[in-house]
Protein backbone atom coordinates (compact mmCIF):
# COMPACT_ATOMS: atom_id res chain seq x y z
CA UNK A 1 0.00 0.00 0.00
CA UNK A 2 1.33 3.41 -1.00
CA UNK A 3 0.84 6.59 1.00
CA UNK A 4 -0.38 9.74 -0.75
CA UNK A 5 -0.62 13.24 0.70
CA UNK A 6 -2.88 15.67 -1.17
CA UNK A 7 -3.07 19.39 -0.40
CA UNK A 8 -6.11 21.48 -1.25
CA UNK A 9 -8.16 18.32 -0.87
CA UNK A 10 -11.40 19.69 0.56
CA UNK A 11 -12.88 20.38 -2.87
CA UNK A 12 -12.27 20.57 -6.60
CA UNK A 13 -9.40 18.77 -8.28
CA UNK A 14 -7.74 17.74 -5.00
CA UNK A 15 -10.86 15.98 -3.78
CA UNK A 16 -11.45 14.45 -7.21
CA UNK A 17 -7.94 12.98 -7.26
CA UNK A 18 -8.39 11.56 -3.75
CA UNK A 19 -11.69 10.01 -4.77
CA UNK A 20 -10.13 8.45 -7.84
CA UNK A 21 -7.21 6.97 -5.89
CA UNK A 22 -9.54 5.48 -3.29
CA UNK A 23 -11.32 3.37 -5.92
CA UNK A 24 -8.49 0.83 -5.90
CA UNK A 25 -8.97 -1.10 -2.62
CA UNK A 26 -5.77 -1.33 -0.61
CA UNK A 27 -3.69 0.59 -3.15
CA UNK A 28 -3.42 3.87 -1.25
CA UNK A 29 -3.69 5.36 2.21
CA UNK A 30 -4.50 9.03 1.73
CA UNK A 31 -3.74 12.06 3.90
CA UNK A 32 -6.06 14.95 3.09
CA UNK A 33 -4.89 18.49 3.72
CA UNK A 34 -6.51 21.89 3.54
CA UNK A 35 -6.85 24.99 5.68
CA UNK A 36 -8.17 24.60 9.26
CA UNK A 37 -11.33 26.44 8.20
CA UNK A 38 -12.09 23.53 5.87
CA UNK A 39 -11.64 20.75 8.42
CA UNK A 40 -15.32 19.79 8.36
CA UNK A 41 -15.26 19.43 4.58
CA UNK A 42 -12.12 17.30 4.87
CA UNK A 43 -13.75 15.07 7.48
CA UNK A 44 -16.78 14.59 5.23
CA UNK A 45 -14.53 13.78 2.29
CA UNK A 46 -12.54 11.27 4.34
CA UNK A 47 -15.71 9.45 5.37
CA UNK A 48 -16.66 8.96 1.73
CA UNK A 49 -13.31 7.57 0.58
CA UNK A 50 -12.89 3.82 0.32
CA UNK A 51 -9.43 3.65 1.88
CA UNK A 52 -7.46 4.50 5.01
CA UNK A 53 -7.46 8.26 5.50
CA UNK A 54 -5.96 10.97 7.67
CA UNK A 55 -7.20 14.54 7.92
CA UNK A 56 -4.33 16.93 8.56
CA UNK A 57 -5.05 20.65 8.44
CA UNK A 58 -2.52 23.40 7.90
CA UNK A 59 -1.50 26.32 5.72
CA UNK A 60 0.93 24.93 3.15
CA UNK A 61 2.33 28.38 2.44
CA UNK A 62 3.91 28.21 5.93
CA UNK A 63 7.06 26.15 6.42
CA UNK A 64 6.23 24.97 9.93
CA UNK A 65 2.82 23.74 8.79
CA UNK A 66 4.24 21.73 5.89
CA UNK A 67 6.79 20.13 8.20
CA UNK A 68 4.02 19.06 10.58
CA UNK A 69 1.77 17.84 7.77
CA UNK A 70 4.48 15.57 6.41
CA UNK A 71 5.50 14.37 9.88
CA UNK A 72 1.92 13.52 10.87
CA UNK A 73 1.38 11.61 7.63
CA UNK A 74 4.56 9.59 8.11
CA UNK A 75 3.73 8.89 11.76
CA UNK A 76 0.22 7.67 10.87
CA UNK A 77 1.05 5.56 7.82
CA UNK A 78 4.74 4.76 8.21
CA UNK A 79 6.03 6.62 5.18
CA UNK A 80 5.22 8.81 2.20
CA UNK A 81 5.24 7.79 -1.46
CA UNK A 82 3.22 10.48 -3.20
CA UNK A 83 2.94 14.22 -2.62
CA UNK A 84 0.33 16.07 -4.67
CA UNK A 85 0.77 19.81 -4.10
CA UNK A 86 -2.63 20.85 -5.37
CA UNK A 87 -3.52 23.81 -3.11
CA UNK A 88 -3.98 27.05 -4.99
CA UNK A 89 -5.25 30.61 -4.88
CA UNK A 90 -6.64 32.65 -7.76
CA UNK A 91 -6.94 36.40 -8.19
CA UNK A 92 -8.57 38.13 -11.14
CA UNK A 93 -7.78 41.79 -10.47
CA UNK A 94 -6.35 44.00 -13.22
CA UNK A 95 -2.69 44.88 -12.66
CA UNK A 96 -3.45 48.53 -11.89
CA UNK A 97 -5.72 47.57 -8.96
CA UNK A 98 -3.89 44.45 -7.76
CA UNK A 99 -2.37 45.10 -4.35
CA UNK A 100 1.15 44.04 -3.44
CA UNK A 101 -0.21 42.03 -0.51
CA UNK A 102 -2.59 40.06 -2.72
CA UNK A 103 0.13 39.48 -5.33
CA UNK A 104 2.36 38.11 -2.58
CA UNK A 105 -0.46 35.97 -1.19
CA UNK A 106 -1.08 34.33 -4.56
CA UNK A 107 2.60 33.52 -5.00
CA UNK A 108 2.85 32.23 -1.43
CA UNK A 109 0.02 29.76 -1.90
CA UNK A 110 0.75 28.77 -5.49
CA UNK A 111 4.57 28.74 -5.53
CA UNK A 112 6.02 28.76 -2.03
CA UNK A 113 3.71 25.92 -0.99
CA UNK A 114 4.91 23.79 -3.91
CA UNK A 115 8.53 24.52 -2.99
CA UNK A 116 7.87 23.51 0.62
CA UNK A 117 6.00 20.35 -0.37
CA UNK A 118 8.77 19.34 -2.75
CA UNK A 119 11.40 20.09 -0.11
CA UNK A 120 9.97 18.21 2.86
CA UNK A 121 8.16 15.40 1.05
CA UNK A 122 11.24 14.96 -1.14
CA UNK A 123 13.49 14.83 1.92
CA UNK A 124 11.32 12.10 3.44
CA UNK A 125 11.35 10.10 0.21
CA UNK A 126 15.14 10.33 -0.03
CA UNK A 127 15.45 9.03 3.54
CA UNK A 128 13.16 6.11 2.75
CA UNK A 129 15.24 5.13 -0.25
CA UNK A 130 12.38 3.73 -2.30
CA UNK A 131 11.70 6.54 -4.74
CA UNK A 132 8.45 8.44 -4.91
CA UNK A 133 6.24 10.86 -6.78
CA UNK A 134 6.13 14.63 -6.39
CA UNK A 135 3.30 16.27 -8.34
CA UNK A 136 2.11 19.88 -8.40
CA UNK A 137 -0.71 21.86 -9.94
CA UNK A 138 0.34 24.21 -12.70
CA UNK A 139 -2.19 25.53 -15.24
CA UNK A 140 -2.67 26.43 -18.87
CA UNK A 141 -2.22 29.95 -17.49
CA UNK A 142 1.35 28.86 -16.78
CA UNK A 143 1.86 28.24 -20.49
CA UNK A 144 -0.18 31.10 -21.91
CA UNK A 145 -0.82 34.17 -19.79
CA UNK A 146 -4.14 35.94 -19.80
CA UNK A 147 -5.44 39.39 -18.86
CA UNK A 148 -6.73 39.84 -15.30
CA UNK A 149 -4.58 36.92 -14.14
CA UNK A 150 -1.13 38.44 -13.74
CA UNK A 151 -0.39 37.04 -10.29
CA UNK A 152 -1.97 33.69 -11.06
CA UNK A 153 -0.21 33.31 -14.40
CA UNK A 154 3.13 34.34 -12.91
CA UNK A 155 2.73 31.78 -10.14
CA UNK A 156 1.90 28.96 -12.52
CA UNK A 157 4.82 29.79 -14.81
CA UNK A 158 6.97 29.58 -11.66
CA UNK A 159 5.60 26.15 -10.79
CA UNK A 160 6.79 24.86 -14.17
CA UNK A 161 10.34 26.09 -13.56
CA UNK A 162 10.39 24.83 -9.99
CA UNK A 163 9.15 21.42 -11.11
CA UNK A 164 11.75 21.10 -13.85
CA UNK A 165 14.55 21.98 -11.42
CA UNK A 166 13.26 19.57 -8.78
CA UNK A 167 12.99 16.77 -11.33
CA UNK A 168 16.68 17.12 -12.16
CA UNK A 169 17.68 17.18 -8.49
CA UNK A 170 15.55 14.27 -7.28
CA UNK A 171 15.84 12.00 -10.32
CA UNK A 172 18.94 10.23 -8.99
CA UNK A 173 16.90 9.06 -6.00
CA UNK A 174 14.21 7.47 -8.13
CA UNK A 175 11.81 10.31 -7.37
CA UNK A 176 9.87 11.70 -10.32
CA UNK A 177 8.64 15.29 -10.29
CA UNK A 178 5.84 16.46 -12.58
CA UNK A 179 3.13 19.11 -12.82
CA UNK A 180 -0.30 18.86 -14.40
CA UNK A 181 -1.71 21.89 -16.20
CA UNK A 182 -5.51 21.83 -16.34
CA UNK A 183 -7.23 24.11 -18.78
CA UNK A 184 -10.66 23.35 -17.37
CA UNK A 185 -11.72 23.15 -13.76
CA UNK A 186 -14.80 23.11 -11.59
CA UNK A 187 -15.82 26.71 -11.03
CA UNK A 188 -15.69 27.15 -7.28
CA UNK A 189 -15.95 30.94 -7.39
CA UNK A 190 -19.44 32.39 -7.59
CA UNK A 191 -20.53 33.13 -11.12
CA UNK A 192 -22.45 36.10 -9.80
CA UNK A 193 -19.54 37.75 -7.97
CA UNK A 194 -16.90 36.94 -10.57
CA UNK A 195 -17.46 37.74 -14.26
CA UNK A 196 -17.44 34.46 -16.22
CA UNK A 197 -15.18 35.90 -18.89
CA UNK A 198 -12.47 36.45 -16.27
CA UNK A 199 -12.70 32.84 -15.14
CA UNK A 200 -12.63 31.67 -18.72
CA UNK A 201 -9.58 33.73 -19.62
CA UNK A 202 -7.72 32.68 -16.51
CA UNK A 203 -8.25 28.97 -17.05
CA UNK A 204 -7.72 28.99 -20.80
CA UNK A 205 -11.39 28.30 -21.52
CA UNK A 206 -13.04 30.18 -24.35
CA UNK A 207 -15.99 32.36 -23.39
CA UNK A 208 -18.51 30.34 -25.39
CA UNK A 209 -17.59 27.19 -23.50
CA UNK A 210 -18.02 28.98 -20.19
CA UNK A 211 -21.47 30.14 -21.24
CA UNK A 212 -22.60 26.59 -21.96
CA UNK A 213 -22.03 25.27 -18.46
CA UNK A 214 -21.28 26.57 -15.00
CA UNK A 215 -19.69 23.29 -14.04
CA UNK A 216 -16.60 22.20 -15.97
CA UNK A 217 -15.42 18.59 -15.89
CA UNK A 218 -12.39 17.67 -13.81
CA UNK A 219 -11.84 14.36 -15.55
CA UNK A 220 -8.80 15.31 -17.63
CA UNK A 221 -6.82 16.70 -14.69
CA UNK A 222 -7.62 13.71 -12.51
CA UNK A 223 -6.65 11.26 -15.24
CA UNK A 224 -3.36 13.07 -15.83
CA UNK A 225 -2.52 12.96 -12.13
CA UNK A 226 -3.28 9.24 -11.94
CA UNK A 227 -1.10 8.55 -14.99
CA UNK A 228 1.75 10.45 -13.34
CA UNK A 229 1.35 8.25 -10.27
CA UNK A 230 1.17 4.90 -12.01
CA UNK A 231 3.44 5.33 -15.02
CA UNK A 232 7.09 4.37 -14.47
CA UNK A 233 8.05 6.70 -17.32
CA UNK A 234 6.48 9.75 -15.64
Amino acid sequence: MKVALITGAAQGIGLAIATRLSRDPGAYAIALNDLPSKEEALENAAQNLKCKTLVVTGDVSKEEDVIQIVEKTVKEFGGLDVMIANAGRINLDPIDTLSVDEFDNVLAVNVRSVFLCYKYAGRQMVLQGRGGRLIAASSMAGKRAAPYASAYSASKFAVRGLTQSAAQEYGKYGITVNAYAPGKFEVIVSIVSTPPIYIGLCSGIVQTEMSQSRRITLRSSVDIAVVLLDNDLA
